[in-house]
């Protein structure tokens, strides 16, 4: 199938380079990748581990947690480069099957944040920092300020995020601020407040393969990088939600069944659409995305 011809006019922009992409990362789709169709089952930390430091800390880090996809991986950084290159945001490398497929390979983690029954969220992203420009990360925020926590304070919602590359302090790894150490969390409309102040800030650096889930009412934020550090942090993230809470937004994402190619595209249009406040836009880029929303 010509996988973007078939959805998008030859002559709207971008197309040809999407369609150059899926011949140059054969790795990232399933019709030239077999790997992708086979389950891998990985020793876990035990589910009551990650249970109590989500119950603690509102985050856990499963080292190596998708380190069978070593080879997916660095393609789909390489994919990151390339579309880098092209002008285009990374989040639209969530048009591969294995930008899913990763994710759905955690649904047993994701299990133990949220419980059996979950379901992804129409909200994603991907970042390219590159320390060479000064470039950071998404500044400090909760992703969801409301409607994280059920009214027991139990956790509706999880962001699953991906390093593609090493993230280090210097290149702008992941900080965030410990439940226990976060005096105004689950607090609706409160100022920031730290139990030991800068001290409660914790590094969170990790590596290709490594997997951060953190519920969404934590705070956390990406480090301004370092000009001394010569590699960009790559990064992928999709959020989900309990199936026991009312949707938080929509349309809601089957973790068992991979999402047409239409619906990919028209999804990475309206991702590119409601974070352009993080991540700003260029007028061609904007046409593309509405483009790919009222296709």
């Amino acid at each position: 199938m010509n996988f973007v011809t078939n959805i998008l006019p030859s002559d709207a922009k971008f197309s040809k380079d999407l369609f150059d992409i899926r011949n140059e990362f054969p790795l990232l789709f399933l019709e030239t990748n077999d790997r992708l169709n086979a389950l891998h089952k990985l020793v876990r930390e035990e589910k009551l581990v990650q249970q109590k430091k989500m119950s603690v800390d509102g985050y856990f880090q499963q080292d190596s947690g998708v380190i069978q996809f070593k080879l997916e991986i660095a393609s789909l950084a390489a994919l990151v480069d390339r579309l880098n290159i092209l002008g285009l945001p990374p989040v639209v490398l969530f048009y591969t099957d294995f930008a899913w497929l990763i994710f759905y390979s955690l649904n047993d983690l994701l299990t133990d944040a949220l419980g059996d029954d979950f379901m992804f969220l129409p909200d994603f992203w991907a970042w390219h920092v590159d320390p060479q420009k000064g470039q950071a990360g998404w500044t400090p925020h909760r992703d969801r300020s409301k409607n994280a926590l059920f009214a027991d304070g139990s956790i509706k919602s999880v962001t699953c995020w991906i390093p593609l590359t090493e993230a280090d302090p210097l290149n702008g790894c992941m900080y965030i601020v410990p439940k226990q150490h976060d005096l105004s969390y689950g607090v609706e409309g409160a100022k920031i407040n730290l139990k030991n102040g800068l001290p409660s800030i914790r590094a969170l650096p990790a590596k290709p393969g490594d997997v951060l889930v953190w519920c969404q009412e934590v705070l956390h934020w990406g480090a301004q990088s370092s000009e001394f550090s010569k590699k960009p942090r790559m990064s992928i993230a999709l959020e989900a939600q309990s199936s026991k809470a009312g949707p938080l937004n929509l349309p809601l994402i089957n973790p068992n069944e991979l999402l047409s190619e239409t619906s990919r595209l028209k999804l990475i249009g309206k991702q590119m659409l409601q974070y352009r406040h993080m991540h700003s836009l260029s007028a061609q880029q904007e046409q593309f995305a509405r483009y790919l929303v009222n296709q």
